[in-house]
């Protein structure tokens, strides 16, 4: 070390010292953390920075160093094979250090780590697995530490699957076995499982991993046929339809009614049916399985449908495929439901669509609904000027569309027209035989409505004074007819009939009637006139009755073109015809045709012509089998209005007979299981077919109940009007049926085996519900998804319902509420420690078990109750949680506030003061809890050496400083240790006091050095000098130095008085100061070995007395530095000295007259006089100027003497004048009175002024 780094080393540590600043421990170790392979070397270094110290050291169980003066020491080992392995680098300070002894310990990890490991199992290597069955797979691992540093991870091909961690802290090597319970599956087949072991040395050490063999798993299963149910599509074939998994790979072969089935072969709808599946592999399974062929939809319907409106109609689709296609009725693209009865407002155009899951088909019908004349609107009573325009509107709405006729007074000026669906009236130039009754009819095959209404025209003449009575009559051919024609008038020249037949002329009179005894002109018409005079208010006029000749029919005849009452086929047209001789007027002629008591159509006629006609109206009817037994009539009505009857004639109902069929009206059933095919497909025909079924050829009986085993394709043969052969697929329905598991048990995020085996027909529905909920079962499961679930497999049928409980098992979850906790001493509180897992985790702890702790158990939480909490509730707390999917753990810390931190350790005695070379002693060290606590205990010395028992012997001739060291591991506190207190002692044989310099006197506050020789003493620690001048105690200036009499430092010698702990001579070195007071003084120094009550006496020096020497010094109290001399008077001058020797006094003057008596000099004028006291140790001087001076003293007294007496009576005389004025005269004081104080005069109470009268 160069001068200048020892220098600013010192300073340094000079700066350190003054302020006061304690520094950590300063030692550094490099590196701090090592891993070394077993039987590598190792290498640790240790240095400090520091000056003042005693040295370093290594402390170990292996190739411990010992201490060295130095600054850089290296623990080595080339070997390392110790598992137990420890070490620590000491460093030891000197007095004048501002460290204590302390030492820092590095990190040392020796690992083994096995080249290769190896996998075996339960099962012998590379043979049989079976699905389901769980083997045990055992991953052998020999010779590896530490093993808590080691992760075992297992693979399946290269999917990690398992982890194993180990918690077992032992340093050395062990032999883990990890096991891995697996349970095969299908999916396993061909897979390879491996377990590798890597062990993790952290950022200083390597990271090592070895991979065993991979063992190949074969599993063996099946055969299993994975379908119940199949559906094709028609001209699909088999092959590829049904898989049938197995190991080995199964053969499998199909059959049909027993026969083998090609699979090649297209399939039809006839083909569906029940198969036979027998497969050979690793066992042998025969299997029926429901073949479906799926086809259509196909709809076959008419085009266009005609109902009746509000009557049931019979509008029908046949619809065929399978699956069943669902039907739909569109209209204006939206869905309808077609009611059973139709109004107006559901005519229109329908696309009807028939679908399935495979395909859908469209069809468009036209629907016409057809329903009579509404009530006719637009009508209404009008009143219209003379000479004016105006229309009268009929308007209704039918269907068909209905036909409208008037009944009015006919003029000239009246034009009927029809514009969209309303027929018109247009009156022009109205006249007053515009004026009137209108009536308006309309009519279709469905009815007819009418409607009245009145026309008055405004500025007419008055009408023609004329009335007929009836207006209108009604007569059959042949039969009388008489109307009255009156006037009320008086000027009128007469009245009279114009007719065709029978009229009358003109005659006088006031009435007048036309008569006709048999009416038979079919073209009758007469009109009653009057004739006015030339004083008449009206002009000649008439008026016309309408007259209605009628003749009808009191039979009529239905006949068809097909012979009556004999076959008529279904589909086909035949008209009908209604016979009807002589009838008129034809056009109030309706007919109606009644297919049974349902009115199917009406027929009316336009015909204007009023004589009889042969009217023979057809119904053209297309028969269907719904025809068949009903009977079809016409009747004819002829409505003759309110004058006349309403006549009405049937015809004989004509029966009808429709032969159709045989009609198979299924091409597929579905029935339940146990049910029959009695009435379960209709045969529709006439006549009624005879009916047989078979299945593979043989007749059925349809009585029996059918199982699951019976569905397939039967075929009905029907005789009737024709021959009908059809093959139906008959579909039996059953289940559904759930065959699972109660419970189930899977590993978290593990592939599950979770599986229902559902059958039933149709194929059922299967839904996972959990808490009412649907839910999706995932592929794998985790602890959220365990619990209760319900599985419902449902058909359109019914549907069943099974409870299956899940069980997720997974390793314990990282360990909550478990947290670092700070407490009072005294106190109490808890340490909780939390996790999930299923199996439920064990917990276990690793603690400094005490009275006052107490563990309990409450609802999956492991709790430790600490009461009234001590020092030795503080250290580590680790809890283990473990179920047999895996283990954690967690560890935490508890400080104590409020309380020492103790080792439970005990050494008895726990001090031990042995005299040299006395008997030998020995101590116990014992811990103070359960052994339970304890992982070890042993005594160890500063070399490093352990001993692993309760007692330690100590040699009184040689150990010094053995320094023995108690320490225990525990669970929980860790490793802690107690020093057993030994002092090996040997009181002083001498003590002597000298000074340094070897000096009999010395000098006044010169300071010099006294030393305190003790002659073989220890330990030197211990020692206490004491020094004493006089008999009193005392410390000096400066703490003592003490030091190791003849110790070098070169010569490897420690000379650190700290350290040393033989026997040694030791000096005491003090640096002191004396003055005059310390003329002859006495000093002495006595040795301390203070090691208590049973230490040896304390051993005093002999006294040592020394002179202290001075200069002198002049009492200058008594010689001033100025002294008046009065004239004719002489001064003495004393010069007086102080000093050790006693000096020699010498006087020196200007003017030299003077004269000396030893120390007194006699002088009688002024002068200069210098006075020097000598001695060996100096010399001082003082100087004294003499000053000639008059005595004017005499003067001085005598007029002090005057102005006394002056002061005095002038005092005496102002005393005499106070006192007449003050004390000697009178006052009245009646009636006084508070005089007001002055606000500027502050009072104090005692002052208060009464107004007084003089009285004297």
């Amino acid at each position: 070390m160069s001068k200048s780094t020892l220098f600013v080393r010192l300073f340094l540590g000079f700066i350190l010292t003054v302020t006061g600043v304690h520094t950590s421990c300063p030692i550094e170790i490099t590196p701090t953390s090592v891993v070394v392979r077993y039987g590598d070397p190792v290498s640790i270094n240790c240095s400090t920075s520091e000056v003042l110290f005693e040295g370093l050291g290594w402390e170990a169980t292996e190739s411990g160093t010992g201490i060295r003066k130095v600054n850089h020491l290296s623990w080595n080992v080339e070997r390392l094979t110790d598992w137990m392995v420890s070490t620590s680098c000491f460093i030891n300070p000197l007095l004048a250090s501002r460290f204590e002894q302390c030492q820092r310990s590095p990190k040392i990890t020796l690992y083994t780590f096995p080249e290769e490991i190896n996998i075996t199992s339960t099962s012998e290597s590379d043979v049989k697995m079976k699905e389901n069955e769980t083997y045990n797979f055992i991953c052998d691992i020999q010779r590896v530490a530490p093993v808590q540093n080691l992760t075992v991870n297992w693979y399946k091909g290269e999917e990690r699957i398992h982890t194993d961690t180990f918690n077992n802290t032992n340093k050395k090597p062990v032999n883990p076995s990890p096991v891995l319970s697996y349970t095969t599956t299908r999916a396993d087949n061909g897979v390879t499982i491996r377990c590798e072991a890597h062990m993790d040395l952290g950022p200083e050490g390597p990271q090592l991993h070895v991979s065993s063999q991979e063992y190949h798993i074969t599993v063996y299963f099946g055969p299993d046929v994975q379908c119940s149910s199949i559906e094709l599509r028609e001209n699909g074939t088999l092959k590829d339809q049904c898989s049938v998994e197995g190991n080995p790979t199964p053969s499998v072969t199909w059959l049909k009614d027993g026969q083998p089935t090609n699979l090649n072969v297209s399939l039809s709808r006839e083909n569906a049916g029940i198969y036979e599946i027998k497969a050979e592999g690793f066992s042998s399974v025969n299997k029926r399985v429901h073949v479906h062929v799926l086809y259509g939809p196909e709809l076959r319907c008419e085009s266009i449908y005609t109902v009746l409106e509000y009557a049931p109609h019979n509008i029908t689709c046949r619809v065929e495929g399978y699956p069943k296609p669902q039907t739909t009725w569109f209209r204006l693209n939206e869905v309808v439901e077609l009611p059973q009865t139709l109004t107006r407002s559901d005519a229109g155009q329908y696309v009807i669509n028939a679908s399935n899951n495979h395909s859908s088909v469209n069809f468009t019908v036209e629907i016409i609904v057809s329903y009579p004349p509404s009530q006719i609107t637009e009508l209404e009573d009008s009143v219209v000027m003379a000479g004016s325009d105006f229309e009268l509107k009929c308007s209704t709405t039918g269907n068909p569309q209905p036909k409208y006729t008037w009944d009015y007074y006919r003029t000239t000026n009246v034009m009927e027209k029809y514009d969209n669906g309303v027929s018109i009236l247009v009156i022009g130039n109205a006249t007053a035989y515009n004026m009137g009754s209108y009536r308006c009819y309309a009519q279709n095959e469905r009815g007819n409505v009418s409607k009245t209404v009145r026309v008055i025209v405004r500025g007419v003449h008055t009408s023609c004074p004329i009335e007929i009575t009836p207006t209108s009559v009604v007569v059959r051919y042949g039969d009388p007819v008489s109307i009255n024609c009156s006037t009320s008038e008086v000027l009128f020249e007469g009245l009279g009939w114009e007719a065709t037949e029978s009229g009358t002329g003109i005659r006088k009179v006031n009435h007048l009637s036309w008569n006709v005894e048999r009416l038979t002109d079919w073209m009758v018409s007469t009109s009653c006139f009057i004739n006015p005079l030339l004083a008449s208010r009206f002009e000649q006029c008439q008026r016309s009755p309408k007259i209605t000749l009628y003749t009808f029919p009191e039979e009529i005849n239905i006949t068809s073109t097909s012979d009556s009452d004999i076959k008529m086929k279904e589909n086909e047209t035949y008209n009908f015809i209604c016979d009807i001789q002589r009838v008129a007027p034809v056009q109030n002629l309706t007919v109606n045709w009644y297919k049974g008591e349902e009115r199917i159509h009406t027929d009316t006629f336009n015909n204007t012509n009023k004589k009889p006609v042969n009217p023979s109206p057809v119904l053209s009817y297309t028969t269907t089998r719904a025809d068949n037994g009903v009977t079809i009539r016409c009747e004819a009505h002829m409505d003759l209005g309110p004058e006349g009857p309403q006549l009405h004639v049937s015809s004989q109902e004509y029966h009808i007979t429709v032969y159709f069929g045989p009609d198979v009206q299924c091409s597929s059933i579905e029935l339940r299981e146990n049910g029959t095919l009695k009435d379960q497909c209709s045969v529709e025909g006439n006549p009624t077919p005879s009916v047989t079924w078979l299945k593979d050829g043989q007749p059925t009986n349809l009585n029996v109940s059918l199982s699951r085993e019976n569905a397939g394709i039967y075929e009905i043969k029907a005789e009737g009007f024709s021959s009908v052969n059809k093959r139906v697929h008959v579909h039996v329905l059953y289940g559904p049926e759930l065959r699972c598991e109660s419970t189930y048990t899977v590993l978290e995020y593990a592939p599950h085996n979770i599986t229902c085996r559902v059958e039933g027909y149709p194929k059922p529905q299967t839904t996972w519900f959990r808490l009412s909920e649907v839910v999706e079962l995932p592929q794998t499961l985790t602890k959220s998804d365990a619990g209760q679930y319900v599985i419902n497999a449902s058909t359109n049928q019914s549907s069943v319902n099974f409870t299956v409980e899940i069980i997720v098992s997974y390793p314990p979850s990282q360990i909550t509420e478990l947290e670092d906790s700070v407490v009072m001493a005294g106190s109490d509180f808890e340490l909780k420690c939390s996790t999930t897992g299923n199996p439920q985790p064990k917990y276990t702890w690793d603690y400094y078990r005490t009275t006052n702790v107490m563990e309990k158990y409450d609802n999956g939480v492991s709790i430790l109750v600490i009461g009234n909490a001590t020092a030795y509730n503080m250290g580590s707390y680790r809890c283990y949680a473990q179920n047999e999917r895996g283990n954690v753990s967690k560890t935490v810390r508890v400080i104590v506030r409020g309380a020492e931190k103790e080792c439970p350790i005990e050494i008895t005695p726990d001090r031990m003061l042995i005299r040299y070379k006395n008997t030998s002693q020995s101590a116990k060290c014992k811990v103070t809890s359960t052994d339970r606590n304890v992982k070890e205990l042993y005594w160890q010395d500063t070399s490093g050496i352990k001993i692993f028992n309760e007692s330690w012997l100590i040699d009184p001739h040689k150990d010094w400083d053995p320094r023995p060291v108690c320490f225990a591991t525990f669970v929980g506190i860790g490793k802690c240790h107690k020093h057993l207190n030994i002092t090996l002692y040997k009181a002083p044989d001498s003590v002597f006091i000298r000074p340094v310099d070897y000096l009999s006197s010395v000098e006044e506050s010169k300071e010099f050095r006294l030393q305190c020789d003790i002659i073989n003493i220890a330990p030197v620690q211990n020692l206490t000098v004491q020094w004493y001048q006089e008999n009193n105690t005392f410390e000096p200036p400066e703490k003592a130095q003490m030091k190791v009499t003849g110790c070098l430092p070169e010569n490897n010698t420690n000379c650190n008085i700290s350290v040393i702990r033989s026997l040694v001579n030791v000096s005491s070195i003090i640096k002191i100061s004396l003055n005059k007071q310390h003329r002859n003084v006495q000093f002495r120094c006595e040795a301390k070995l203070n090691l208590g009550p049973d230490g040896p006496p304390h051993l005093m020096s002999s006294p040592l007395n020394l002179t202290v020497g001075y200069k002198p010094t002049i009492n200058i109290t008594k010689l001033p530095n100025r002294v008046p001399v009065f004239r004719g008077y002489t001064e003495d001058l004393v010069c007086e000295a102080d000093g050790n020797p006693s000096p020699e006094i010498q006087w020196i003057s200007t003017p030299e007259t003077f004269q000396m008596s030893g120390k007194t000099l006699t002088i009688q004028g002024p002068g200069i006089y210098n006075c020097t006291a000598i001695n060996e140790y100096g010399s001082s001087f003082h100087v004294v100027e003499a000053v000639l001076t008059e005595d004017y003293l005499p003067l001085i007294a005598g007029f002090v003497a005057v102005t006394v007496v002056a002061i005095s009576v002038i005092f005496l005389f102002i005393y005499s004048i106070y006192y007449k004025n003050t004390k000697m005269r009178r006052y009245s004081l009646k009636n006084p009175k508070l005089s007001t104080r002055n606000s500027s005069v502050a009072h104090n109470g005692w002052d208060l002024q009464f107004p007084m009268t003089k009285l004297s």
